[in-house]
């Protein structure tokens, strides 16, 4: 019973521990040029932000931001004026 609950446990320990540190794998440091203009990012720990992730940052993001902002809407007007926020995966 232990062995099987071993991989989950460490899972969900791992993932604890860098949510607490504030480690994550997003590109939303992208926007940090668009915002402050050239420079480094002093949240970064390893490697580049990547343009590749656009969806993430220039899309999602802002989407689950405005979300929060709105309240949590089903359609949610402070997108495209009134965007149907349950079509998105990633819109909380």
């Amino acid at each position: 019973m232990v062995g099987s609950l071993a991989f989950p446990l460490v899972v969900v320990a791992g993932t604890a521990l860098l949510s607490m540190l504030r480690v994550s794998g997003t590109s939303s440091g992208m926007l940090r040029s668009y915002a402050y203009g050239e420079g480094a990012d002093p949240a970064l720990i390893a490697g580049v932000a990547r343009a590749v992730r656009s969806d993430e940052w220039l899309a999602n993001t802002p989407a689950a931001v405005s979300q929060a902002v709105h309240d949590f809407p089903v359609v949610n007007p402070g997108i495209a004026g009134g965007a149907d926020m349950s079509v998105l995966p990633e819109a909380p």
